[in-house]
């Protein structure tokens, strides 16, 4: 008989892990001089297409495919960025789940990304990047009242940290010039549960022949479930 899954969230783990966020979070509050931090990787070629990152002491080894001149021993970079996409709003999920009490038995998410591959060839008239991801996928929990999992719900359908980077952007784009971004709360990112016709960035309206900007559509199909109960 193949093995059970594991439950995601269960009592005796949030249990341990709630007093840590609440603490972190409540330290930040007041100490938000120290919340500044800093990421980096190390990154080389192993040949060809193989590529090596490094952080600390983990390793992730990069590859493309052999249509375009890789060797298919690894995930090319976009498949690592829709992995990033949906281990961070797992992670984001788990987090809301362990500071609300809510025992999760289940999160699985499929990420997807559409792209032009004329892009990549440096084929005039395309973007390199995605111009729509989509997660979706569904989180059972076990134990909840329907009010503090439409609480978890609410909370995990903002944006997690990469996903608001990359609606946000990084500022000047090479092809496109600087990315006006307002911080301000009157426009937070377009990232929910129910919205799907909405953009982060550009105009819906362009002139006849006008080149499209760098727009990035995301969409969040997730649905939040108690078992027993379909939805």
């Amino acid at each position: 008989m193949a093995d059970q899954p594991r439950p995601v969230m269960t009592p005796g783990r949030w249990r341990k892990i709630r007093p840590r966020l609440a603490r972190l979070r409540a330290y930040f509050r007041h100490h938000p001089d120290k919340a500044a931090g800093e990421l980096s990787v190390r990154v080389r070629s192993l040949g060809g297409m193989r590529t090596e990152v490094k952080a600390g002491h983990h390793r992730l080894v990069l590859d493309e495919s052999p249509g375009v001149g890789g060797t298919g021993r690894g995930m090319n970079p976009m498949e690592v960025l829709l992995g990033a996409l949906g281990a961070c709003q797992q992670v984001m999920i788990v987090t809301h789940a362990a500071l609300l009490g809510v025992e999760l038995t289940s999160v699985e998410l499929v990420v997807t990304g559409q792209l032009d591959k004329r892009g990549y060839l440096g084929i005039e008239g395309a973007l390199p990047g995605f111009t729509r991801m989509v997660v979706s996928g569904r989180v059972t929990a076990r134990g909840a009242t329907p009010e503090r999992l439409a609480q978890l719900e609410e909370v995990a359908s903002r944006p997690c940290p990469v996903a608001d980077t990359l609606m946000r952007g990084l500022g000047e784009h090479p092809q496109h010039g600087a990315q006006k971004i307002d911080p301000s709360p009157k426009h937070p990112p377009t990232f929910g549960l129910g919205w799907s016709e909405k953009e982060s960035g550009g105009k819906e309206e362009r002139r006849k022949g006008e080149r499209r900007e760098n727009t990035l559509r995301m969409e969040h199909r997730v649905r939040f479930v108690l078992e027993g109960h379909t939805g």
